[in-house]
């Protein structure tokens, strides 16, 4: 056992003798650190009692917390789990709520000795606690990046409010320090001496602190951007459903993406946070961490480019699911009432159902239209839908294919009625063309170059117009 080797007070010509016994040999170490502990915790007491000065009030503060860091890494051992779920046995739970009650008394005591000392060098110690506090204080990760974000924001805001009055405690220190007094009334220089070693702590690394605060802010407020995207992408891309479903899909898409504004709010948070990271990174200047921000940055530019342009394709699939919704709906419900008077027609004389089925060609179109919407849709519906639509499209084609077979002749006679009006219609250009051709040519014309030059333009204006007219009509059937 890792703890065992640990610890000193494992007697191993013993376990030699009589077995070791792991489970027992930790429950003694247990129980001898707890008994410590509590008598550390009597003399504590006795020392905060004392009615001595201020530099031996000091002095014992200093011997009672040399004791305590000489056993912490041994406590810090002794209460790790080994057990799979993490939790602690009942004599480590002991050992734990124990030296967490002198470590508060420890650290009361010592924040107590700071604000006792003449003022305003009370105030600064009780500010220096508060710093040092806000410069150690770990951050609390939660399950959710934008709660996350959140948080650090909040204590960001708070280490700002307290890091702002450094420069101003440090100077009126570094004064009282030079002098080993306030006011005349003498401090003990090596409560002085500790205090100076943690305004140098906080003055070297607050600036660091705020900057990988500011950092680890934008960087969850990135990842909950990310996530967001990914799972509404998700639920985007899917199976889906009816109309109805789709265009509420739709909706919340445009609520999402659109109305948030949500590609503007990621590139704004990303620029912000690569400032924040070239400066964290520089002032940082550990290979490791520099290495760390820099693998992050590139991978979630990666990643966005990937999803960026999965989430922007959305919003063009939704539309053309719903517009196929659309198309298949109404050429269904057009080609099923057609379908039924084209039945009924069947037994009509020549000449009704020729005149009836003189639109085919559009209904052809329809039928195309309806069976490429409906496989569209067969494709990206789930299973349910996508049983019906085939069954639905099965039973359509079967009646229209029992129907076409019989009725295809009069597509190409509509066809041969359309293309002899074409050509009747441009007979009758052709011959106004001719005719006012021959009228002008009947005309006397008196010969001079004006009068020839107009009578040629004339006639290409005649010629202009008629091959215009001629053109659209072509153009309009």
């Amino acid at each position: 056992m890792p703890l065992l080797m640990a610890l000193k007070a494992t007697d191993n010509s013993s376990n030699n003798q009589e077995g070791c016994n792991p489970l027992k040999e930790d429950r003694l170490i247990s129980r001898d650190l707890k008994i410590w502990i509590e008598q550390f915790e009597r003399d504590l007491t006795r020392a905060q009692m004392m009615e001595v000065s201020l530099q031996e009030k000091y002095q014992s503060f200093k011997h009672c917390r040399v004791q305590y860091e000489v056993k912490r890494k041994q406590v810090e051992l002794a209460i790790q789990s080994v057990r799979k779920d993490g939790k602690l046995s009942l004599d480590q739970a002991l050992v734990k709520q124990a030296w967490d009650r002198v470590s508060s008394r420890l650290f009361e005591w010592h924040l107590q000795l700071d604000k006792s000392l003449p003022a305003p060098l009370g105030s600064i110690g009780a500010w220096l606690f508060r710093a040092e506090a806000a410069l150690q204080e770990e951050i609390i990760f939660h399950q959710a990046h934008e709660e996350t974000a959140n948080m650090i924001h909040r204590k960001l805001e708070q280490h700002k409010d307290v890091l702002k009055n450094l420069d101003g405690y440090k100077k009126t220190f570094q004064e009282i320090h030079r002098t080993q007094s306030v006011n005349g009334v003498p401090v003990p220089p090596e409560q002085l001496d500790d205090m100076a070693e943690r305004f140098n702590f906080v003055a070297s690394t607050s600036e660091l602190h705020l900057l990988k605060m500011e950092f680890l802010e934008l960087r969850y407020r990135l990842l909950s951007l990310l996530v967001l995207a990914e799972s509404k992408l998700k639920s985007w891309i899917i199976k889906y459903g009816r109309r109805e479903s789709v265009e509420l899909l739709f909706q919340n898409y445009i609520s999402v993406i659109e109305n948030n504004k949500f590609f503007e709010k990621y590139e704004v948070t990303y620029q912000i946070l690569k400032k924040s990271a070239e400066m964290y990174a520089k002032a940082n200047g550990s290979p490791e961490e520099i290495e760390a921000v820099v693998r992050f940055m590139n991978e979630t530019t990666t990643q966005w480019r990937h999803l960026s342009v999965e989430v922007r394709s959305v919003r063009s699939m939704l539309q053309e699911v719903i517009a196929n919704w659309d198309r298949y709906s109404s050429t269904v419900a057009s080609l099923q009432a057609w379908l039924e008077d084209a039945e009924k027609m069947l037994n009509q004389p020549e000449h009704a159902k020729k005149d009836f089925f003189r639109h085919l060609p559009h209904w052809i179109q329809q039928h195309t239209a309806m069976n490429d919407a409906g496989n569209f849709l067969i494709e990206t519906c789930d299973e349910t839908i996508s049983r019906d639509l085939k069954q639905q499209l099965l039973l359509l084609n079967g009646r229209w294919r029992e129907l076409f077979m019989q009725v295809k002749q009069y597509a190409r006679a509509d066809e041969l009625d359309r293309m002899k009006k074409d050509y009747l219609d441009g007979v009758a250009v052709l011959s106004a063309f001719t005719d006012e051709a021959n009228r002008k040519f009947s005309v006397p014309l008196e010969v001079s170059f004006l009068n020839v030059k107009m009578f040629v333009q004339e006639m290409q204006a005649s010629f202009f117009s008629f091959s215009r007219n001629f053109i659209l009509e072509d153009v309009g059937n």
